[in-house]
This record gives structure tokens, C-alpha cells and sequence, in this order.
């Protein structure tokens, strides 16, 4: 899972690809991907660039603060938008 920050396209050995630059979200916390029905996430600040023929699915991140635990984690929501 990972948010793109952009897309670019780019020559290389002359042949033109579709990139994105991603940042990863990090391992999960067990005890809340537990409780959470598998959707909280923590996020961590690794950046990838990828090509965009591997992406598969698009998702929400949703930030949240969650009573007891330190810093603010994430939610997944699957297909944002598509219910209306």
C-alpha cells in the first residue's frame, strides 16, 4: 500500500515509461489491524518510483488519531467514491 505523489513520464534507453513516485506505508500495527478488520496502517516516509502498469488498486488513506496509541495512523477505504 502507498500513496503516489506523482506521475511522470520518462525516456529511458530510449524508450518512453510511465512512472510515479510513491511513499510506502510502513508494516502495520499488529493489534490494530487486528481490532480494525484489517484496514489501519501506519505510515512510513520510504519513496519509490515505480512504473504505473504495477499499481492494481486505488484506496484511501484516511488519517486518524486512535485513543491510546502515539502519532496519527491511517485507515484504508476501498474504491473512494464509488458508492454514490
Amino acid at each position: 500500500v502507498a500513496e503516489v505523489l506523482f506521475y511522470f513520464n520518462m525516456l529511458i534507453h530510449g524508450e518512453d515509461r510511465a512512472l510515479a513516485l510513491i511513499s510506502e506505508y510502513g508494516p502495520p500495527h499488529t493489534d490494530l489491524l487486528q481490532s480494525s478488520f484489517q484496514t489501519v496502517f501506519t505510515c512510513d516516509t520510504s519513496l519509490k518510483l515505480i512504473e504505473v502498469s504495477v499499481i492494481c488498486s486505488v484506496v484511501a488513506m484516511v488519517p486518524h488519531k486512535f485513543p491510546g496509541i502515539d502519532g496519527t495512523l491511517f485507515y484504508m477505504i476501498e474504491h473512494p467514491g464509488l458508492d454514490v
